[in-house]
């Protein structure tokens, strides 16, 4: 068994209950309110879970304020990625294009695609599932257009 084998848990099948997934720690871009005001639980992402070639997480951004936006701002990645709203509502650009979602829409955004998106609701948290086809969240760099 080579050295980077016994370095990760070995790939099975798992179940996380709400409890478990709720009791993940809150990441986000180390408060930097120019790249985004919520963030994010990593639900499977290699090593921390037993998994590989997927990498899902929950998202979580605030309502907006009248004094704040609620947003993740512009940016890329090499890897493609894919968003399915749970609640809430936003406008999410991709490439120069707005898509105003709400629960229920799905959206992909091709590998190295600017995008970003805001939570447009002064009332409710936007909230969605993301996801990647890499072992872990560690393998994406984000490039932020504003930088």
């Amino acid at each position: 068994m080579s050295a980077d084998t016994r370095s990760q848990p070995s790939v099975r099948p798992f179940v996380l209950s709400k409890q478990q997934i709720d009791s993940l720690p809150f990441e986000n871009f180390a408060g930097d309110k120019k790249k985004a005001t919520g963030g994010w639980r990593n639900i499977f992402s290699s090593p921390a879970s037993p998994t590989d070639s997927l990498t899902l997480g929950i998202a979580t951004f605030p309502p907006r304020s009248a004094s704040e936006e609620s947003f993740e701002a512009l940016h890329r990645h090499k890897q493609a990625e894919f968003y399915y709203i749970l609640s809430g509502h936003a406008v999410v650009k991709i490439e120069g294009l707005d898509y105003e979602v709400t629960s229920g829409h799905a959206l992909f955004i091709p590998g190295d695609a600017e995008h970003g998106f805001w939570n447009t609701s002064n009332e409710e948290d936007l909230i969605f599932l993301w996801g990647f086809g890499i072992d872990g969240f560690g393998e994406v760099v984000y490039r932020f257009s504003h930088e």
